[in-house]
Order: structure tokens, then C-alpha cells, then sequence
């Protein structure tokens, strides 16, 4: 059953990239994919007013980062970038817009290690994103080494 469910989200990933998220090129920023206060904070702790577009050049299409006119190709990222992300369209499928608040049938998100490669502020970026989920009723397992993972925990324990 679990793995049933991991082929289906992986398809859907892929038919988002290859439809829902490539019409303009633009897979970031989105107006209608996650709240403003997220993608602003992606984007000042991830980004820095880059573009992460679709691209297709010849028969090769290439996920880059656009500032200023010029095109950044992945290995140029920082890790903390390469790393995110991978991450980016399942938070965007996870959270859709509109009146669900979340994916029907879906009750139980898993994400490993998502500070891997991302400096503090990131990482806060990562855990808002992970708490709006929350918020939307997903229960969420994390694998982590990041104690600012545990401090938020604590803290919305007490």
C-alpha cells in the first residue's frame, strides 16, 4: 500500500512538473502556489530574487535559477538549494490552493532530513513550510539531526 502511494505521488510530482508547473517556465514564484508569507520567505532565504525556471534547450530541458538575465545552471547552486528544491513541488502538491485545505487521502507526510545543506534561516523557511502542513491536518514525520527541528518541538510542546 505504501509503496503504491510513493509511485502515485512521485507521478503526480512529475505530471505537475511536466503540466501544472512548466506553462510560463516558472516553477518559482508562483502567485497561486503556497501563502505570500511562505514564498517570500523562500525566496529570501533560498532564492534572493532568483527565478527557478523550466527551461528546454534543444532536446535537453533543465531546471536553472534565473537573476538579472542570466542563467545559473544547477551545479553553480548551493547545496542548500540542490537540496530544496526536490522538496518544492511536493510542498506545492501537498498544499494546494483554493478550498482544500489537502490532498484527499493523503494523512501522513515523511520528509528526511530537510535541512540537509541549508544554512539556519532556511532551515526556519523549511519549518514553517512543515508547519503549515501541520496546520492543514497532515501528521508529519521527520528524520533529522537539525536541533532546531527539536527546539520547535519542544516548544510547541510546553
Amino acid at each position: 500500500m505504501a509503496q503504491t502511494l510513493q509511485k502515485k505521488f512521485s507521478e503526480d510530482i512529475r505530471l505537475l512538473m511536466e503540466s501544472g508547473l512548466g506553462r510560463t517556465g516558472i516553477i518559482f514564484p508562483q502567485k497561486r502556489k503556497l501563502r505570500k508569507a511562505l514564498r517570500d520567505l523562500i525566496d529570501s532565504s533560498l532564492f534572493w530574487g532568483a527565478e527557478l525556471k523550466k527551461t528546454i534547450h534543444g532536446m535537453k530541458r533543465k531546471i536553472v535559477l534565473q537573476i538579472d538575465g542570466n542563467e545559473i545552471p544547477f551545479m553553480v547552486w548551493s547545496a542548500g538549494q540542490r537540496e530544496f528544491v526536490p522538496l518544492l513541488p511536493g510542498f506545492y502538491w501537498l498544499m494546494p490552493s483554493g478550498k482544500e485545505p489537502r490532498r484527499k487521502g493523503i494523512k501522513t507526510v515523511i520528509i528526511e532530513e530537510p535541512e540537509m545543506g541549508l544554512h539556519p534561516r532556511a532551515i526556519e523557511t523549511v519549518i514553517l513550510l512543515i508547519l503549515d502542513l501541520i496546520g492543514r491536518g497532515y501528521r508529519v514525520m521527520i528524520s533529522t539531526h537539525s536541533v532546531l527541528f527539536l527546539d520547535v518541538l519542544m516548544a510547541i510542546d510546553r
